[in-house]
């Protein structure tokens, strides 16, 4: 099950298709009750799609089996990618899962919405706290639990030391640190930047968390991006 009554789980959904009645099924249980998700923003390209539910702070990456043809990347709907007559229907697959954290700077004032913009085009909150993230890639120990608040400092005492990091850097102000535990197939970005990201990350909030697949091979505690 992607989903509970206590918390949501992410890495079952990887390896499914758009179309996948699992995947299907996790994005109506967004709402309450159930519905059908708002169409998502569609982005392809020769050798990954992307499905961005800005008002679900939800983006879906598939890889094609195979490279798909440039004019896939014309694609402009989900109905599209849903015909099976469609050169990517059948080749898809979702590799990595992107949640949005827009609490991460809870003393930022939110910028109004622009006047033109959408509903569908407005970046929300992911619904379905916490989330669950494996605590051992290879045991069957209870999930970390990953909420809006979580800091640095808190999930590294759960997770350990990440397998590698970067990031932070006074020259990419604007790039977050980020550290990512290969094994477990997690990957987090943190609001804390510029000068002194590092010395300030342990009390910073996650701003984005990834899942894909587990690597192994690649032990934790490596310290091989910062």
């Amino acid at each position: 099950m992607a989903s509970s009554n206590t918390s949501t789980t992410l890495h079952p959904l990887l390896g499914l298709a758009p179309s996948d009645p699992a995947l299907v099924a996790f994005l109506a249980s967004l709402s309450s009750p159930p519905a059908p998700p708002p169409e998502p923003q569609v982005k392809a390209y020769p050798d990954v799609l992307f499905l961005n539910y800005r008002p679900l702070a939800l983006s879906l990456s598939f890889a094609p089996r195979t490279p798909l043809p440039s004019s896939t990347a014309a694609a402009s709907s989900l109905a599209d990618l849903l015909d099976p007559a469609h050169p990517a229907h059948a080749s898809l697959a979702c590799t990595q899962i992107d949640i949005y954290n827009h609490a991460a700077t809870p003393d930022a004032a939110p910028a109004p919405p622009k006047a033109r913009t959408k509903p569908s085009e407005r970046w929300g909150q992911f619904p379905r706290f916490p989330l669950a993230l494996s605590s051992s890639s290879s045991s069957a120990a209870d999930p970390v639990l990953l909420e809006p608040s979580t800091t640095g400092a808190a999930l590294l005492s759960l997770l350990g030391e990440p397998a590698r990091k970067g990031g932070g850097q006074s020259a990419t102000p604007a790039l977050g640190i980020w550290t990512e535990w290969t094994s477990r197939g997690v990957l987090v970005e943190w609001a804390s930047q510029g000068l002194e990201a590092w010395e300030k990350g342990g009390e910073a909030r996650w701003r984005c968390v990834s899942v894909f697949a587990p690597e192994e091979g690649d032990a934790e505690g490596a310290d091989k991006g910062a």
